[in-house]
């Protein structure tokens, strides 16, 4: 994203509630106090985790892609005043040397919190209950309907993580039960 006048753009002002990792493991984005949704590319991950904790007041200058309560930072400003600039995705070399931990089968069952969305306004997962961030496939999600809505309890198979942020899974399959799964095209 080209460097832009943050005083033009719309911003939000909260304090961190959490952090959203991906299956990879990398921060992506933030639920802030009031409710709002942050999204960030995921190659600002160490920058923002090194720069912000739960708990801080921040000011998120970007774009309002859709009328849910989200925002695609363009800049992130910290509580000391210090300022994270999405200017674009690193070298594929810089982005080749980030070490990626490997991903495990994982199962959970929890209530859905709410929908997560993409830099677009897209569903691209899910918030539970217990802090676990699902991924959903592109264009996954779209049939789930009722399945997806808040306090719908859901059990959840495929790849991810657990890091110190919490476990975020990449669906394979999803359903009310064990019993009852969809398996989902990637």
């Amino acid at each position: 994203m080209p460097a832009v006048n943050d005083e033009q753009l719309p911003h939000v002002t909260s304090s961190v509630e959490r952090f959203l990792i991906n299956p990879d493991g990398n921060a992506d984005g933030m639920i802030l106090l009031n409710g709002v949704e942050v999204y960030f590319a995921p190659y600002l991950s160490d920058e923002v985790l090194m720069a912000i904790h739960v708990g801080d007041r921040i000011t998120v200058y970007g774009e309002l892609p859709m009328a849910e309560p989200l925002i695609v930072a363009a800049v992130i400003e910290a509580e000391d005043g210090s300022r994270i600039e999405d200017v674009g995705a690193p070298t594929a070399r810089a982005e080749r040397a980030r070490q990626q931990g490997a991903r495990s089968q994982l199962q959970i069952e929890a209530l859905v919190r709410r929908t997560l969305h993409g830099p677009t306004g897209e569903l691209r997962g899910i918030l539970l209950d217990d802090g676990t961030t699902v991924s959903l496939p592109m264009h996954g999600g779209e049939n789930l309907g009722q399945l997806l809505s808040p306090a719908s309890w859901v059990t959840v198979r495929g790849a991810g993580m657990v890091t110190a942020l919490g476990m975020a899974i990449e669906a394979d399959e999803i359903g009310r039960s064990a019993e009852e799964m969809r398996v989902l095209q990637h």
